[in-house]
């Protein structure tokens, strides 16, 4: 996939002057335009670069689901990222419900005993359950391949929430809501960290842990049943939430190290 704000050749685009480069601000007879019409031109770019990444090896080494392809998550950056789920006889994923205010757009690349179908497009709706898409999740050769893209909001505010409901009757019994909007820190994170979390895995994260702690909360206050805790580990949100704090610190260790080492240049 190629990022939409590449950036191509800068700063020396030819002049808007001279038959040779087919300029359109001299009114002349060659080009039949008046002086006074605007020449379109493609807007310059960014300082962001195009980039590319095949989703089948950026799966084999993830070690969450929705993870991203790409390190731009900033406002307006479409955000594509990968989900790989597998059977077998422990396998347990558990259930929940997902609720994000901008469109996930979720396209599988392949599956075996899925709930959807290799090479389906669909639109997951703001609201949508999540589970493992799976048939039946004790089944060792099954699994479920997809990439789920959603886009920033260019302005205003970015939420999502997690909702926990009952096994038995289907009430709810948590929802947990958190911002994500671009640039907005949560946990650990530091302003001047250069490589930001993907918030919807630190959300999930939380919201998962914040059920499984609290009893009370998963006990369901219309048929009385006690839920079981959340399945996080299969999901491995913590694992890349703690992965992201590492790496940041570790670059502010280095550089650190390199300043010192240069005598503060």
């Amino acid at each position: 996939m190629v990022n939409p704000s590449g950036n191509g050749p800068s700063g020396n685009a030819p002049s808007n002057t001279g038959a040779a480069n087919g300029s359109a601000t001299n009114g002349s007879a060659a080009n039949g335009r008046s002086g006074t019409e605007s020449v379109r031109r493609i807007p310059p770019p960014s300082t962001r670069h195009p980039g590319k990444e095949n989703a089948f090896w950026r799966a084999k080494s993830a070690g969450t689901e929705l993870f991203p392809l790409f390190p731009h998550l900033h406002r307006g950056a479409m955000v594509p990222a990968v989900a790989l789920l597998r059977g077998g006889p422990d396998a347990d994923y558990g259930r929940f419900f997902h609720y994000n205010t901008v469109d996930e757009l979720i396209v599988v690349y392949a599956t075996n005993g899925g709930l959807m179908e290799t090479g389906q497009v669909a639109s997951l709706g703001r609201l949508h359950a999540v589970s493992s898409f799976l048939h039946d999740e004790t089944d060792p050769e099954a699994y479920f391949f997809a990439v789920v893209t959603q886009r920033q909001v260019e302005e205003d505010r970015q939420d999502e929430a997690l909702i926990f409901r009952c096994d038995e009757c289907n009430s709810v019994l948590m929802r947990w809501e958190f911002e994500t909007t671009p640039g907005v820190r949560h946990g650990a994170e530091r302003a001047e960290d250069r490589f930001p979390v993907f918030t919807t895995q630190w959300g999930s994260q939380a919201a998962g842990e914040a059920f499984n702690d609290d009893e009370q909360a998963r006990t369901c206050s219309e048929c009385g049943h006690v839920n079981r805790p959340f399945p996080l580990d299969p999901w491995g949100w913590g694992r890349y939430c703690d992965q992201c704090e590492l790496v940041n610190e570790g670059q502010r260790v280095l550089g650190s190290l390199a300043t010192a080492q240069l005598g503060g240049s």
